[in-house]
């Protein structure tokens, strides 16, 4: 299991190998954050691409509040484990 870094880039050296056995044992929950949130990636995705939404008053407003949902669900799955 590969995990991100900035999970324990400022934690205290002796800290660090208890903090990822701590993520190891919760992995289940992760896995299905995980999941969640590349579902909810995937709607946002479909709902930006959306024909009716090219009608909307405020249409750029919108796909930029659109990209930064993607943004922020992105950066959270990446700091997810990976296998």
């Amino acid at each position: 299991m590969r995990l991100a870094t900035k999970w324990t880039n400022s934690l205290p050296p002796k800290d660090k190998e208890g903090f990822k056995k701590r993520i190891i044992a919760s992995r289940d929950v992760l896995d299905r954050l995980k999941r969640m949130l590349q579902e909810e990636l995937a709607a946002s995705h479909k709902a930006a691409g959306k024909e009716d939404n090219y009608s909307l008053p405020a249409w750029s407003e919108f796909q930029a509040d659109k990209l930064g949902e993607q943004r922020t669900l992105q950066m959270v799955i990446d700091l997810l484990p990976k296998d």
